[in-house]
């Protein structure tokens, strides 16, 4: 914007030196008006081109953190799931040797009932 001022500041010197040879004060405030407007276009068209840059490139860090973010919540669920299956494998093993602990409390018993009864029959016989 400081260029632009400076820009315009020159050619009205220019213009008023012109005036003084005869050139018509309103033509010359005219074209420095135009000529002024256009370098206004043109440093917006620069900072709208620099807008689009920043927002491409805050776009694509986004889109950098995001993929970043979703790997590491990807491998922190992958972790959670492990424990989890550890766990679940854990309380089915235990369950499990809890049961055989009692299918085989169950299983001497009946077999201590059945060896009994051998021995009761076999002493009956003698």
């Amino acid at each position: 914007m400081l260029n632009l001022q400076t820009l315009g500041e020159d050619r009205i010197r220019v213009a008023l030196e012109e005036a003084g040879k005869g050139i018509d004060r309103a033509l010359v405030n005219a074209q420095v008006e135009m000529e002024l407007e256009k370098e206004l276009r043109h440093v917006n068209i620069e900072f709208q081109n620099k807008i689009l840059k920043l927002q491409a490139e805050n776009d694509q860090e986004l889109r950098k953190q995001l993929k970043l973010q979703q790997e590491i919540h990807s491998d922190h669920m992958a972790d959670v799931i492990k424990v989890k299956e550890h766990e679940a494998e854990r309380q089915f093993l235990r369950r499990l040797d809890e049961k055989l602990a009692e299918e085989q409390a169950k299983f001497k018993t009946r077999l201590a009932s059945m060896l009994g009864r051998l021995k009761g029959i076999d002493a009956a016989l003698k």
